[in-house]
């Protein structure tokens, strides 16, 4: 018995001094990994050198805002894509009060405000009066990021 309390007690420990830990990546303009860095908390500062040596203090964005993009980049479907005519634009309902405004930017650089409304997750967008080409869909999020999609009218 006190073997199995002794066992449960040291995973306990040893789950909880790791649950928060993660490896931060810095990068350089070219993409190349620069620095790896070790943190032991969910938030993290890391010190960056720049090119002409001057130290920046950049905050790192919490592991959950990271996650929470990557996976609503993920849960998007864009479909059918290219189009002849309607175009449907999903994504998973828990992501809606993230959004703030959904745009089509066409090559003229003309932004298309859509009409969101945050309980849908869903877009129909009759694009059959468009011009033929490329277009952007840009999702527009209350802290200022945003992700863009590109779709093909033909």
């Amino acid at each position: 018995m006190m073997i199995r309390i002794l066992i449960i007690t040291f995973f306990s420990i040893s789950t909880i001094g790791f649950s928060q830990s993660k490896l931060i990546f810095t990068y350089d303009s070219a993409g190349n990994q620069v620095k790896k860095v070790y943190c032991k908390t969910g938030n993290c500062e890391v010190l960056l050198k720049s090119a002409n040596a001057k130290s920046v203090i950049e905050k790192v964005q919490s592991e959950k805002e990271i996650i929470e993009y990557k996976e609503f980049n993920n849960s998007i479907s864009i479909f059918p894509n290219p189009t002849k005519g309607l175009l449907n634009l999903r994504w998973d309902s828990q992501y809606n009060d993230l959004i703030s405004e959904i745009v089509v930017i066409d090559t003229a650089s003309k932004v298309y405000s859509l009409n969101f409304v945050s309980d849908d997750s869903m877009i129909k967008l009759d694009l059959s009066y468009w011009p033929n080409g490329l277009y952007l869909v840009k999702f527009l999020f209350n802290d200022g990021n945003l992700i863009t999609k590109k779709i093909i009218k033909k």
